[in-house]
C-alpha cells in the first residue's frame, strides 16, 4: 500500500516581494485522531521512531515520514509540533536527546520508508524550537538511528543509508567508520557503555566494542538467504544483556539468537509457512520499511515482532502468537515497537497511522496519536457550497472528510484519486472521484457509484455554479479523447458525448459568469473553448497554449472581465485578455517551481488570483506589478499538494491547502481586512468525564482581533482568549458560543448541545432491551446516516427467553464496512474487585463473500479513546448456518453467550463500551442481555428507604411492600450477577419464594416503581 513520493527535493524559494499580512494560515488538521466510520483501523500520520527524554520521563519525541518532529510532554496522551515546521522540505527518520542537557537534540533527516535522503543531521540547542545543520562530512546521508555515548555526550554514532558515521565533537563534523551499506538498525548492549550492534538491509551484522570507533562484521551462525535479508532489525533485553535477537524479512520472518553478546548466532525460528511479516500467518507482506522488533526488558524470552501485525514470543523466539489483525486493532505498516524506559508495562507501537500503546503485553491497545498533525494528503477538495465540508485522500490512512469541525475516516489504505465537488447539494455532500468516475455522497453513503461516465479512465470534471445540474467530463477510451455532458446531476446522471479532442484533458473549467462558456486544457498543448456549451452540438475553438501542458497545468477564468483567463503551464503563469486566443507571461519573480494550484476570487473586481507551488502560496491582482508571497505561517518542512477555495463573497470565504505530511491549512483572502469576520471554532474533544479539560481552537476567518466565548456549564464560564481551555465538572449537555470581532464588525457562532459531560453509573449493568430503546443514557452511532443502525426487536430475544433484543439489518442495507455502534453509559469501576462483561449474540452469515463483524471497544476516558477487546466476524461470529434466502431470525438454540474479563479496568472511574457492527451486506446481527457482573467492595447504599420495605417471613420467602406500584424487579447476588427478574408486576406487593435464593447471603433488590428506582439489600437465610 505504498506509493513512492516523487516530489522533487527543491528548497523553498521566496519571491522578491513579500506579504506583510495581519493573519497567518491556521491548521485545520486532522489535529485530533479522526473519528472512524469505516470497517478498518484508521490513522492520522506516518510515524517512524520514538525516543524518550532521558531527563524528563513524561517527554517523548516522535519522527514522522514527511511531517517533522513531534513532542509529547504527557507520555503520548497528546502531541505538539516542534520547530521543524520552519525547516526546508525533508523527512525525519531518527532522533537523539542529550542525556546531560535535554535541550540539545539531534535529528536524522530523510524518509526511512524509502531510504531517501534529505538534509543529513540537524541539531537543536533549545529543545527543538530552532535547528541548524550538523552534517559536515556526513552530508545528506539519512541516519536511521542516532545513539549517544552514555559516558560522553560529544560522541554520537549514526547508522545511515550509506555506512556508519561517528562524531566526537557533538556533531561539528563526522567520520565514516563503516564504509558502505544501507543500515537499518543499531542497538546499545544493555548495561554496557561501549558495545554497539548494527545491521544493514542485506543482513550484514556488525559489532563494536569501543562505541562505534571500530567495527567487526560477524557472520558466524547467520545463514542469510541467497536473496538477502530484505531488511534486518535487532532486539535486546536488560534482563539478559548477552542475549541479542536478529530478525529478517526473508523467509517470511527468520529469527536468529545470540547468547554471547552478539559473537555467534543460531537460528531459533525459520518457518515460511507461518509469516511473521505478512498481513497474517499466510504472508503477503511488503518491504523492509514496515518492520521492527524488541525484547521485554524484564524477560529476555519475551519478544515482539511487528510488520503488518504484532507477533509475540514467550519462549525466546521458538514459537509465536499473532496478537492483532492488520485491519482491526493497530494500524498496519509498523515501524517501531519499544518499551517506555521508565515503565516496563508500557509498550508502544509507531506505524503509518500514528502511535498505539498496550499496558498488558499486547492483549489490548489504545490510540495515543491526538495532536500528531502529520497526515500525508495526496489529493484534496473542498465543498463549493458548504464551508465546513472537505475531503482528502491520504497515504496509508485512506479517505478522510472534514464535516462541521470533525475529521472522519470512511475507508482505509492509500487514496490517490482526484476529487471534484459539484454544486447540487446545499451542504455540498456530493463529489466525484477521478480515477474511476465514482460519485459519492460523502457524509451519507460513501460507496455510491452512480456517475455513469462512459469509458471510465481517469476523468476530469467541471461543474457549473450558475446551473448546478450541469456538468462536463472528459475521458479516454483507447485512442479517443471524448467530452461528455450531463444536465441532470441532481438525480442519477446521464452523459452524452458532445465532442472529441486530440489529447487527454488535464483540466476543465466553466466561466464563472456564463454556463455556456467552458475551457478544456489538454496535455498536448491546446486549449479548447466552447461558447455554446449547452447547445445540442457545442462548437469548440482550439488555441495553442503558451507553454507545455504535459506536466501540470491549471486554468482560472475571470468573472468581472469575461475576456480574461489565467493559465499556468509548468512553473510559469500567463494571462489572456481575449479568452485564450493570445497570452502574456505574467510570472514576474515567481520561483521556477511547478504551479499545482490556480484559483480566482470571482467576487473581486481587481482580478484577484492565487496560485500554489509545492513550497508556498502567492497572490496578485491587476494593481500589482508582481506576485506577493502569501505563505505567512505555512510549514515549509512538507510539500503542498492542492490549493482549494470556498468562496461565497463574504468573510466566510477561505483558501485551503493540503500537504503531504502536514494535513490541511486555511486562511482568509487577501482583502478580508475590509470585512467583518466569520466565526467558527472546534474542540479537542466533545464528550468527556466530569473534571476533564477541553482545548477550544478558534477557526474564525476574516482577521478577528477580539474573541468573546461563553461556555455553558464550564469553568471559566467566559473567556476573551483566542484559544481557551475549559474544565467541565458537572454532568450534562452544554452549548458553546463564540463572538469574533474586528474593526468591521462581528459574527456569532453557537454550537448547541456541543459538549457532553457523562455521569458515571453504578454497577452492575443488566440490560435486556425490554423497554425504551436505546436504553436511558445509551447512544447510537449511525456511521453513514444510511438507515443502518441498531434497532429494538420486539419479536426476538436471547435464547427465546424474551421477546426483545437489539439487532442491526445488514441483510437489506450495505454498510460498506462502516462501524455502526450502540454505546453504553459510563460506569464506575472503582469499588469492585472483579468484573466480567457478558452478552448474548446470534448471527448467520449470508455466505462466504458477504458477511459482517462485531467489535467491542472499551474506553476509560469517557469516549475520548477506545480500545478493542473483542473482534469476531464471518464464520467465527456465526451461531447458525449461512442464510442467503431470507433475513435471519434465530431460534432458541442459535445463540451464544460471550464472556470478557474486565479486571484490567478495575479502579477506573469512567468506563464505557461500544458494540460496533461492521456491516458488509451480510445478515441480521442480534445482541441481548448485556451484563457487567461484579463483586462489590463496598456496601450498596439504600435508595429511598421509605418507599419500599423488605423482610423474610417465617416460611423463608421474601416479602416486598412498596408505596407505589412495582413495574420491574431485579435481584442480584454479591457478585453482581442477576438471580431473578420479574417485569410488569401488578400492585405494590410481591412475594419471592425461598427457592429463588440458593444460599445464605446478602442480596440486592432493584425495585422499579411508578415513582422511580429503589435499591435495597437484605440478608437471606435458608430456612
Amino acid at each position: 500500500m505504498k506509493l513512492k513520493n516523487i516530489f522533487p527535493a527543491i528548497l523553498f524559494s521566496i519571491c522578491a516581494v513579500t506579504l506583510t499580512a495581519q493573519q497567518t494560515w491556521q491548521s485545520l488538521g486532522p489535529i485530533m485522531f479522526p473519528t472512524n466510520v469505516s470497517g478498518q483501523i484508521h490513522g492520522i500520520g506516518r510515524t517512524t521512531q520514538m525516543k524518550w527524554d532521558p531527563i524528563n520521563a513524561q517527554t517523548v519525541y516522535a519522527t514522522t515520514g514527511e511531517g517533522g518532529l513531534w513532542k509529547s510532554t504527557n507520555n503520548c496522551v497528546n502531541w505538539t509540533k516542534t520547530g521543524t515546521d520552519n525547516l526546508p522540505f525533508m523527512g525525519t527518520a531518527s532522533v537523539c536527546i542529550d542525556h546531560t542537557n535535554n535541550q540539545v537534540i539531534y535529528l536524522g533527516t530523510g524518509d526511512p520508508n524509502y531510504y531517501s535522503t534529505s538534509l543529513g543531521v540537524y541539531k537543536s540547542t533549545d529543545g527543538g524550537q530552532t535547528w541548524n545543520a550538523s552534517n559536515t562530512n556526513i552530508g545528506t546521508r539519512m541516519a536511521v538511528e542516532l545513539l549517544m555515548d552514555p559516558t560522553n555526550n560529544n560522541v554520537i554514532v549514526a547508522a545511515t543509508n550509506n555506512g556508519i558515521w561517528r562524531t566526537t565533537n557533538a556533531g561539528a563534523n563526522w567520520t565514516q567508520e563503516v564504509a558502505s551499506g544501507q543500515f537499518t538498525d543499531m542497538k546499545l548492549k544493555p548495561g554496557s557503555t561501549t558495545t554497539l550492534y548494527a545491521v544493514n538491509m542485506v543482513g550484514g551484522y556488525y559489532r563494536s566494542t569501543d562505541f562505534g570507533d571500530n567495527w567487526t562484521q560477524i557472520t558466524t551462525g547467520l545463514s542469510i538467504p541467497n536473496n538477502n535479508a530484505q531488511g534486518t532489525r535487532l532486539a535486546v533485553s536488560a534482563a539478559a544483556p548477552n542475549t541479542l535477537y536478529l530478525g529478517t524479512i526473508a523467509d517470511e520472518g527468520k529469527i536468529f539468537k545470540s547468547t554471547d553478546g552478539g559473537t555467534t548466532f543460531s537460528v531459533v525460528y525459520n518457518n515460511p509457512a507461518q509469516s511473521l511479516v505478512g498481513y497474517d500467518a499466510n504472508g503477503g507482506g511488503q518491504g523492509n520499511y514496515n518492520f521492527g522488533m524488541c525484547a521485554d526488558p524484564t524477560n529476555a524470552n519475551i519478544i515482539y515482532v511487528v510488520a503488518h501485525v504484532v507477533w509475540k514470543s514467550t519462549n525466546g523466539g521458538t514459537s509465536w502468537t499473532q496478537l492483532t489483525n492488520w485491519w482491526a486493532v493497530v494500524h498496519t505498516d509498523m515501524h517501531f515497537i519499544g518499551f517506555n524506559p521508565t515503565n516496563n508495562s508500557e509498550l508502544f507501537n509507531a506505524n503509518d497511522g500514528g502511535v498505539w500503546l498496550t499496558t498488558n503485553g499486547g492483549s489490548t491497545w489504545s490510540i495515543r496519536s491526538d495532536g500528531l498533525e502529520a497526515t500525508e494528503c495526496y489529493r484534496a477538495a473542498t465543498s463549493n457550497t458548504y464551508k465546513n465540508l472537505m475531503s482528502i485522500g491520504t497515504q496509508d490512512n485512506g479517505e478522510l472528510y472534514f464535516y462541521n469541525g470533525t475529521w472522519y475516516c470512511n475507508r482505509g489504505g492509500d487514496w490517490t484519486s482526484k476529487m471534484h465537488y459539484d454544486y447540487t447539494s446545499t451542504y455540498g455532500k456530493v463529489y466525484y472521484v477521478g480515477d474511476n468516475g465514482e460519485r459519492r455522497d460523502v457524509t451519507l453513503n460513501g460507496n455510491s457509484t452512480v456517475t455513469n461516465v462512459p469509458n471510465v479512465s481517469d476523468p476530469e470534471f467541471a461543474f457549473s455554479k450558475l446551473q448546478n445540474t450541469l456538468g462536463y467530463a472528459s475521458n479516454t477510451s483507447g485512442t479517443a479523447y471524448n467530452i461528455y455532458r450531463s444536465t441532470n446531476l441532481s438525480g442519477t446522471p446521464s452523459w452524452t458525448s458532445v465532442g472529441t479532442m486530440t489529447g487527454n484533458a488535464s483540466q476543465l473549467k466553466f466561466a464563472p459568469d456564463n454556463q455556456n462558456v467552458i475551457y478544456i486544457v489538454t496535455e498536448n498543448n491546446l486549449i479548447y473553448r466552447s461558447d455554446n456549451a449547452l447547445a445540442t452540438t457545442p462548437a469548440f475553438n482550439n488555441y495553442a497554449t503558451p507553454g507545455n501542458t504535459n506536466t501540470i497545468t491549471k486554468i482560472a477564468p475571470c468573472k468581472d472581465n469575461s475576456n480574461v483567463v489565467y493559465l499556468s503551464c509548468g512553473n510559469r503563469v500567463y494571462r489572456s485578455a481575449d479568452r485564450g486566443a493570445t497570452w502574456t507571461n505574467v510570472s514576474g519573480t515567481l520561483p521556477t517551481i511547478n504551479i499545482n494550484g490556480l484559483v480566482f476570487d470571482e467576487y473581486s473586481t481587481d482580478e484577484s488570483v492565487y496560485l500554489s507551488t509545492a513550497y508556498g502560496v502567492y497572490y496578485k491582482n491587476n494593481t500589482m506589478s508582481d506576485w506577493i508571497n502569501f505563505s505567512n505561517g505555512l510549514p515549509t518542512v512538507a510539500q503542498i499538494t492542492d490549493l482549494m477555495i470556498f468562496n461565497d463573497g463574504t468573510a466566510n470565504s477561505v483558501l485551503r491547502v493540503s500537504y503531504y505530511g502536514r494535513g490541511v491549512w486555511q486562511r482568509s483572502f487577501y482583502n478580508s481586512q475590509n470585512q467583518a469576520p466569520s466565526a467558527d471554532f472546534t474542540a479537542s474533544v466533545t464528550q468527556i468525564c466530569p473534571g476533564s479539560t477541553i482545548q477550544f481552537t478558534d477557526l474564525s476567518v476574516g482577521n478577528p482581533t477580539q474573541w468573546s466565548w461563553t461556555f455553558q456549564g464550564g469553568t471559566p464560564a467566559a473567556s476573551t482568549l483566542q484559544n481557551p481551555t475549559v474544565t467541565y465538572n458537572t454532568p450534562g449537555t452544554y452549548n458553546v458560543t463564540l463572538v469574533s470581532t474586528n474593526g468591521n464588525g462581528n459574527d456569532t457562532e453557537i454550537k448547541s448541545t456541543y459538549i457532553t459531560v457523562f455521569a458515571s453509573q453504578s454497577l452492575p449493568l443488566i440490560e435486556g432491551f425490554q423497554t425504551t430503546f436505546p436504553p436511558s443514557n445509551w447512544t447510537l452511532v449511525n456511521a453513514l446516516n444510511d438507515g443502518l443502525q441498531w434497532t429494538q426487536s420486539t419479536t426476538v430475544g436471547g435464547y427465546s427467553a424474551s421477546s426483545s433484543s437489539a439487532y442491526i439489518d445488514n441483510f437489506n442495507v450495505n454498510g460498506t464496512n462502516s462501524q455502526d455502534k450502540i454505546v453504553t453509559p459510563v460506569f464506575n469501576f472503582s469499588n469492585i474487585t472483579t468484573a466480567n462483561l457478558q452478552f448474548d449474540v446470534a448471527y448467520a452469515r449470508y455466505d462466504n463473500t458477504y458477511f459482517d463483524s462485531l467489535i467491542v471497544f472499551v474506553s476509560t476516558d469517557c469516549g475520548a479513546t477506545f480500545t478493542s477487546i473483542y473482534a469476531n466476524g464471518g464464520q467465527t461470529l456465526a451461531t447458525a448456518p449461512d442464510n442467503a434466502s431470507t433475513a435471519f431470525v434465530p431460534t432458541a438454540t442459535q445463540w451464544r453467550t460471550e464472556n470478557l474479563n474486565l479486571n484490567a479496568y478495575i479502579g477506573q472511574q469512567s468506563v464505557m463500551f461500544q458494540f460496533a457492527n461492521v456491516g458488509r451486506w451480510g445478515q441480521m446481527l442480534y445482541l441481548d442481555n448485556i451484563n457487567i457482573n461484579t463483586i462489590l467492595t463496598s456496601v450498596v447504599e439504600n435508595h429511598d428507604n421509605n418507599n419500599a420495605q423488605l423482610y423474610q417471613n417465617t416460611n423463608g420467602d421474601v416479602q416486598i411492600l412498596a408505596t407505589d406500584n412495582i413495574t420491574q424487579l431485579q435481584v442480584y447476588n454479591a457478585m453482581g450477577q442477576i438471580v431473578y427478574t420479574q417485569s410488569n408486576s401488578n400492585g405494590s406487593g410481591m412475594v419471592l419464594a425461598q427457592s429463588i435464593f440458593n444460599a445464605d447471603a446478602v442480596y440486592y433488590f432493584h425495585i422499579t416503581t411508578t415513582a422511580g428506582l429503589v435499591i435495597k439489600k437484605l440478608p437471606v437465610l435458608m430456612r
